[in-house]
């Protein structure tokens, strides 16, 4: 209704919607990453280190959720998050893999957490880092530059020996340290969730490599509102003879085709109206 036209006996119609379909997928939002095999104590880190409290038990598989905390070191803030189902063969889907390997995406540093006092023979410090390598650079080489502007498999790395409040572990742990840092040329830290040996140090070596990595973004710059405003002399549609009717027009433009879309037909007030 209107000054003019204050009971009108039609309503507009509406004009058609779009129709979508959509798979829409939430990711965790962390600034670290852990990484590591089922029960290499990723989730217990994540307790260790924040105040969250996922459940934790020997389960002989992977966490079924990602784990997120917040952690202070000094005046710095982050997150972390345990990242599950990194295996071998998760870059190809095995397992619960690619559901989470999707968490990283955004982890500005990554920390391998390494079961020390493992009773799997066949499995060391070396040999499991070196196969998780292995998946992030195929999910790198499939998911190539992210939105913090480079590749996953080359964010800054830290390695956290686990366990060490084992005898047999801490053993493993003076035998193997020198030979990562060879390796990989990452800082090792020996870590126990447990005693919480080492938590200190590996924190506030999390919160030097975040800073960095803020430091190095750069600034999103906001975006800017473009108005364009219409010409005085365009009325939003144009007007031209019917070539097959004499004394036809022919009206083309968005307002018009707008003004047929909502006009019922059968509504004779309606009709007049438009």
């Amino acid at each position: 209704s209107s000054a003019a036209r204050k009971a009108p006996g039609f309503a507009l119609l509406g004009e058609p919607g779009d129709e979508v379909e959509l798979t829409l997928e939430l990711r965790s939002l962390a600034d670290v990453g852990l990484v590591g095999f089922p029960s290499a104590g990723k989730s217990s880190l994540v307790a260790a280190l924040s105040a969250a409290r996922p459940k934790i038990a020997d389960y002989p598989f992977t966490t079924l959720v990602p784990q997120l905390g917040v952690v202070s070191a000094g005046d710095d803030t982050f997150t972390v998050a345990d990242v599950p189902g990194l295996i071998p063969g998760a870059a190809e889907g095995r397992g619960l893999g690619l559901e989470f390997l999707r968490h990283i995406e955004r982890c500005s540093v990554l920390v391998h957490v390494v079961d020390c006092a493992t009773f799997e023979t066949e499995r060391d410090p070396v040999s499991d880092i070196e196969a998780l390598e292995t998946e992030l650079a195929h999910y790198a080489e499939a998911l190539g530059t992210s939105a913090l502007g480079e590749r996953i498999d080359q964010r800054p790395r830290l390695v956290a020996l686990n366990k060490i409040d084992v005898p047999d572990a801490a053993d493993l742990v003076d035998m193997v340290r020198e030979d990562l840092t060879e390796r990989f040329g990452w800082p090792v830290y020996a870590i126990s969730t447990a005693s919480r040996a080492g938590l200190r140090e590996l924190s506030f070596a999390m919160a030097e490599r975040v800073a960095a990595a803020r430091a190095a973004r750069p600034e999103a710059e906001p975006s800017r509102i473009v108005l364009r405003p219409r010409a005085v002399d365009d009325t939003g549609f144009t007007i031209t003879p019917d070539p097959e009717l004499d004394g036809g027009f022919i009206v083309r433009g968005e307002r018009p085709e707008r003004w047929i879309r909502q006009t019922a037909f059968e509504n004779d007030e309606a009709v007049g109206y438009l």
